[in-house]
């Protein structure tokens, strides 16, 4: 017997197989949380064993083998996180009938063991996966499918629907033990009409489904609900306002979005004298997780936060926020952004990294533009004990050394411009033999208005042959950056 949430469930004993000590220790937490999940007992054998595999045939994660008595032995990658064990003890509950509800449900009952046992237990990644070869779920069996895409795919697509499914009729009613087939699962969709919709998209077949379960903006939100909610799709803040598509609605004060990718977000600063960080708080959901906790647990004088890169293919957003009211937080001056760039420095510059960013910002897609590179949002990095405003690049690191102090509008305008043409190089892969040089032989070419006497220093008879290289070149700068032009 095994107590959860003031009910008792019993439960088998669970013995280790080959590399399976450890999953045996937490089992039995995962099978209680998913009888309470589910509302129920079942039958298993008196013993399931668990082991670990170096490899498990067609690449599954884990397997979970039942009989007419119940479930007896998972199997498990040696890879295999915790949220596969959650999975596969749910297939105690659903291993027969159809494969769909089965895989669907099972994931149902992972995503609230995960929901009562934390974030370790969530599913995470994996949710960029494309649908393009959907098999027609009525009829899919994971066993039987000849490719590995098709078989991720009815997965991933069974994940999908049954979790939009609940969201609409709710949990419980797709976990009835006695929906055994697709039309059973279709007839409880459709007592609600958005459910009636999402059952004729199933019906209509795999192309007209996979649209509707895609997510390709990764807000967590799927196209079928986006159009319920009139959102756009395609982007993962429609309105603008910094917060993901299905964000809450109710927001704690002081919460700070974070943008999903590499740029960094600027937090409030703890004022000089105080303390030397505060604690931070965070929430949203990501993938399976809520209110998920970051690495990151302190805010410092200069920080900049980011977006988890582990997390990037999981939908859905984070926000943070200092933790509690033990110092009073001021805005940073050390820490500009735009929509498409986060400056950080250690110095408090004036004009601020506020107004360089927002300089930057204006000049940076011609830049990119004049050497045939799309430009796109810029990470941040910071050094503490550099005088200089510090940023990565897309594709590699780099730094670009200013001074920390600006002189004038003009000169902020001349650096920035400067500053987009030597970090387009080093994304476009060309740090050594360009390099600042480069980026002034850029501008004396394209952008004239933005050079300043002082800004040609030691490098200007560097800058004079690498223009005579692109006026060579048939294409121009672009064929310089691809390379195509000595």
């Amino acid at each position: 017997m095994w107590a959860f949430i003031g009910v008792a469930w019993t439960m088998p004993r669970f013995v280790a197989g080959p590399g399976g000590e450890a999953d045996v220790l937490e089992a039995p937490r995962v099978w209680a949380a998913a009888a309470a999940c589910v509302g129920r007992d079942v039958r298993s054998h008196a013993e399931v064993t668990i082991s670990r595999f170096d490899k498990i045939e067609d690449g599954f994660a884990g397997v979970a083998t039942a009989d007419d008595v119940g479930l007896r032995l998972i199997r498990l990658a040696p890879t295999a996180l915790p949220h596969t064990l959650s999975h596969e003890i749910a297939h105690a509950w659903y291993h027969s009938g159809n494969p769909v509800l089965n895989e669907g449900r099972a994931e149902l009952v992972a995503d609230c063991v995960a929901e009562q046992l934390g974030q370790d237990y969530a599913v995470i990644g994996g949710e960029y996966l494309i649908l393009g070869c959907l098999p027609d779920l009525r009829t899919w069996d994971p066993w039987k499918d000849e490719t590995l895409c098709a078989r991720a795919a009815g997965y991933l697509a069974a994940r999908r629907l049954f979790r939009v499914g609940a969201r609409l009729v709710g949990r419980e009613a797709l976990l009835d033990p006695r929906l055994e087939h697709w039309n059973a699962v279709a007839k409880v969709l459709r007592t609600d009409p958005r459910g009636e919709d999402l059952a004729d998209l199933v019906e209509a077949g795999p192309k007209a489904l996979a649209g509707a379960l895609d997510d390709e903006d990764l807000d967590g939100v799927l196209a079928f609900e986006e159009g319920l909610a009139g959102s756009d799709a395609t982007r993962w803040d429609t309105d603008g306002d910094g917060w993901w598509d299905g964000a809450p609605v109710s927001r704690p004060d002081g919460a700070i979005p974070l943008r999903r990718g590499a740029r960094g977000v600027c937090l409030p600063r703890v004022p000089a004298g105080t303390v030397s960080s505060v604690p931070i708080e965070s929430g949203g959901r990501v993938g399976g997780v809520l209110n998920p906790r970051l690495d990151t647990d302190t805010v410092l004088f200069d920080h900049a936060i980011r977006f988890p890169d582990g997390w990037w293919t999981s939908p859905g957003g984070l926000w943070v926020r200092p933790a509690g009211a033990t110092v009073d937080m001021v805005a940073n001056p050390h820490c500009g952004q735009t929509t498409n760039v986060t400056f950080v420095t250690s110095l408090a510059l004036d004009p601020s990294p506020a107004d360089f960013a927002a300089a930057y910002e204006a000049v940076a897609p011609a830049v990119y533009g004049a050497l045939g590179l799309r430009y796109g949002p810029t990470r941040v990095s910071h050094n503490p004990n550099a005088r200089w405003v510090s940023v990565h690049c897309r594709s590699k690191d780099c730094e670009l050394a200013l001074p920390g102090k600006y002189y004038g509008a003009r000169t902020m305008v001349a650096l920035a411009t400067q500053g987009a043409a030597f970090l387009a190089m080093t994304d476009a892969g060309h740090p050594d033999d360009l390099g600042a040089a480069g980026a002034l032989a850029l501008l004396r070419d394209q952008f004239p208005e933005a050079l300043q006497p002082n800004l040609l220093g030691a490098v200007a008879s560097e800058a004079a042959p690498i223009q005579k290289r692109v006026a060579a070149c048939e294409s121009g700068w672009p064929g310089i950056i691809e390379r195509r032009c000595k």
